[in-house]
């Protein structure tokens, strides 16, 4: 389905990989987890919380003071896209 062209010995490879696969699946399969409780996270410690507290938010004219080049109501910033040419217009 994918139509991959490969040679008699790449494909070969490939079924040998794939049988190998097929093999630690069927041993892992083995393993008796009765009782083992399902992992849910990686390590014990689980993230940390605060609740949600509404607030007032912060003035928009406050928040443009702390940006070097602003104009009401955006900060201007340099452009970063790759081969522009365009500059900031005042």
């Amino acid at each position: 389905m994918a139509k991959l062209k490969m040679t008699e010995a790449e494909e070969a490879d490939l079924l040998k990989d794939l049988n190998k696969i097929m093999e630690m699946i069927d041993h892992i399969q083995e393993v008796d987890v009765r009782g083992v409780e399902p992992l849910r996270h990686m390590a014990d410690r689980h993230d940390v919380t605060r609740p949600d507290i509404v607030e007032k938010p912060l003035d928009q004219e406050i928040a443009l003071k702390n940006g070097p080049d602003t104009k009401t109501p955006f900060y201007r910033v340099p452009n970063v896209l790759a081969g522009s040419k365009k500059k900031m217009n005042s």
